[in-house]
């Protein structure tokens, strides 16, 4: 049994484990700053199998980067490297408790529907203003100033079934539009497919969704902020280390000098690289 295979790392098991993990971490979560939260690229599996390659990594590199680094940073960096196992957990839990694993296909159907969604709503709203204000009720010209595009992929989605509600509801204001009946259900069944991959609550903050993204942030930030280190340590020492990036496989050739994440100075006393 290689030293990979033999470190385990716990996660959150049984109803009363998971709710335990979410309470514990929830003010963690939510201190992560908004602009800062990443949307998952990986399963807990794979989260799981490149935390466990990244510790086994940095244990052979750690003397050096003792030697390398200024002592704070060094303690640092063993700090993070100890926490990994907990922020998988964190993860972990969050996971199980959004439902479905967002994955690479997932967030491709994802980014495609928003895509799709917000080139409708903007070519909808073009359109339907001007045949609105001429032919439309006075709740429909209610109704087009609250559908604006540009507030969000779930606003966006609401903004293109309601302009399709409103010029399938009008005949006089379809008959305006440079779309037939089949292009306006086309958008209305896409804008509803957003919905459904969004969830009801994907971009409340403090929803399951969103807990789930600032976990993976969490995750994602410690791996990179180890594996960098890590990477510079094998660079410097010329160790037959390797350190992967997140979701992508480690590369087979051995290390060499100049790697681009390599600080200038290198002496016990340099300046540490940016943890951010």
């Amino acid at each position: 049994m290689t030293e990979k295979e033999s470190l385990v790392i716990a996660v959150p098991e049984g109803a009363d484990a998971l709710r335990h993990t979410l309470d514990a971490s929830r003010p963690r979560l939510l201190a992560v700053a908004d602009s800062s939260v990443r949307f998952p690229w990986i399963t807990r599996e794979r989260m799981r199998d490149q935390t466990r390659t990244a510790i086994v990594g940095w244990k052979t590199v750690a003397p050096d980067a003792e030697v390398i680094f200024a002592t704070p940073y060094f303690e640092q960096l063993a700090a993070t490297a100890q926490e990994l196992p907990t922020l998988v957990g964190i993860y972990w839990a969050t996971d199980l408790n959004a439902g479905t694993p967002q994955t690479p296909a997932t967030k491709a159907e994802r980014d495609a529907l928003v895509a799709s969604v917000r080139s409708a709503d903007a070519r909808l709203t073009r359109w339907m203003m001007p045949a609105i204000e001429e032919l439309g009720t006075d709740d429909e010209r209610a109704t087009a100033l609250l559908l604006r595009p540009g507030s969000g992929h779930q606003d966006d989605a609401n903004d293109v079934v309601g302009w399709v509600s409103i010029a399938l509801g009008n005949p006089k204001i379809g008959a305006l539009l440079p779309l037939s009946t089949d292009d306006l259900l086309r958008m209305q069944a896409t804008a509803l497919r957003l919905s459904g991959v969004l969830g009801d609550t994907d971009q409340q903050k403090g929803s399951p969704n969103d807990l789930r993204n600032r976990a993976y942030t969490l995750w994602a930030e410690a791996f990179e902020r180890l594996a960098r280190n890590g990477r510079h340590v094998a660079v410097e020492r010329n160790l037959p280390v390797t350190f992967a990036n997140i979701h992508m496989p480690a590369p087979k050739t051995t290390p060499k000098a100049g790697a681009v994440d390599a600080p200038e100075n290198t002496t016990p006393t340099a300046k540490p690289i940016d943890l951010g």
